[in-house]
């Protein structure tokens, strides 16, 4: 019999998807053992950063700026990109053994089950594998596996459940079994997430009604310069979207909506609201991230992106005003581009959301999703889906 179980996500995903799509279920997975859970601390690499790397992308930020607008697109310069390439790939290496786990805490996990593990033997289990060849999707049969993986009737051993590479096409079998034995994903979080962050965190403003923009610019964007297009995805570039044809048919909403479209409806909120009665919050990675990349691709040599005089002009005016378009936002708060203090602040935002507006990406749904109080009726919509009628409702429903 198996008593304990520990959880392993990958560490490189997003925090919605680390938490929401992974931990969750392999929480429930450990559940129908009849284990208990022991904590041990989720490594959110991609969402807390070290300052050396930081400023080590800053670095290498203005390396390339030089080089593209002082020496241009030539085998000078793809020659020393080449060499920065591997600079960045040995520092993303490094900074994938960075560990801080005071995110842990912020988010209540550290409180979801014991914490002492050092006496006790951990046993790496794929279930991957499970669910990938097994044609019995019992309880039974699952037990069995995981029995046969500990090969052991050692009581005090700790089954440690990973969430595997191929784990995403898997969950349609995955739910399946947890929903029949009436451990819905949706129960799951509001008993992991919502009521541990929502008892930790009396800071959240209840008093009024909390409208919150999610604008994701960073690596999915789309900037033009004169009559050319340049599409971010990623880590890529493209010029057109007839070049992300099966990015897109799997996830359509990859391209990001402008923040000109954000403001429309910021503008009429700000107009025909009583802003006395609301909070307001701009939340978007900024376009730090964005030129990273164009310059990162231009500067390669299989790049076949030429950049003529004027467009170069363009583009350098485009890194220069960076984050000036949130400027236009005025009467809310911004929290603008990627740190640990912004992540914090976001997830506070997100969480006591009433009213929240997206257009690209899952973060913002996900983590209020995962963290909004239960109790809270609050709505989600997309940017593009808004009008001037259901703002309307929407004010009446707020009292605003």
């Amino acid at each position: 019999m198996i008593k304990y179980f520990t959880i392993q996500t990958i560490s490189g995903s997003g925090l919605g998807d680390q938490l929401g799509t992974q931990f969750t279920r392999l929480y429930g997975l450990g559940k129908i053992l009849g284990a208990t859970y022991i904590y041990t601390p989720l490594v959110f690499n991609r969402s807390i950063k070290p300052v050396w790397y930081v400023l080590s992308e800053k670095i290498i930020f203005k390396i390339r700026y030089f080089l593209l607008f002082v020496f241009g697109q030539n085998i000078f310069t793809n020659a020393l990109n080449v060499l920065l390439l591997r600079t960045e790939k040995i520092i993303n290496s490094v900074q994938l053994r960075y560990n801080d786990f005071t995110l842990n805490d912020f988010l209540g996990i550290s409180k979801l089950g014991e914490t002492v593990i050092s006496n006790k033997k951990i046993i790496d289990v794929g279930i991957d594998e499970f669910f990938d060849s097994s044609g019995d999707l019992s309880l039974s049969a699952y037990i069995r596996f995981i029995e046969s993986k500990s090969q052991t009737h050692d009581e005090s051993i700790v089954i440690c459940l990973k969430w595997g590479a191929n784990m995403w096409q898997l969950i349609p079998k995955i739910d399946k079994i947890l929903n029949e034995l009436l451990l819905r994903k949706e129960d799951l979080i509001n008993t992991l997430f919502a009521e541990g962050f929502n008892h930790l965190h009396s800071e959240i403003n209840r008093e009024k009604a909390n409208i919150v923009f999610h604008i994701r610019c960073g690596d999915s964007t789309k900037i033009t310069l004169g009559n050319r297009s340049l599409i971010v995805y990623d880590k890529f570039l493209y010029q057109d979207e007839s070049e992300m044809e099966q990015i897109l048919s799997i996830d359509p909403d990859r391209v990001s909506i402008p923040p000109k479209e954000y403001l429309k409806i910021y503008d009429n909120i700000a107009k025909n609201w009583d802003l006395g009665k609301c909070n307001i919050c701009i939340i978007s990675d900024g376009y730090h991230l964005t030129y990273c990349n164009i310059m990162r691709n231009l500067l390669k040599r299989k790049c076949n992106v030429r950049l003529n005089k004027e467009e170069k002009k363009q583009l350098k005016l485009h890194i220069k005003e960076k984050n000036s378009v949130f400027d236009k936002f005025q009467k809310a708060e911004l929290i603008i581009g990627e740190s640990k203090q912004n992540l914090y602040k976001s997830i506070l935002c997100l969480a006591g959301a009433d009213l929240l507006i997206w257009g690209c990406g899952g973060f913002a749904c996900n983590i209020h999703k995962l963290f909004s109080s239960t109790a809270k009726d609050s709505n989600i919509y997309k940017v593009s889906d808004l009008d001037v009628e259901s703002l309307g409702k929407l004010k009446e429903k707020y009292n605003a």
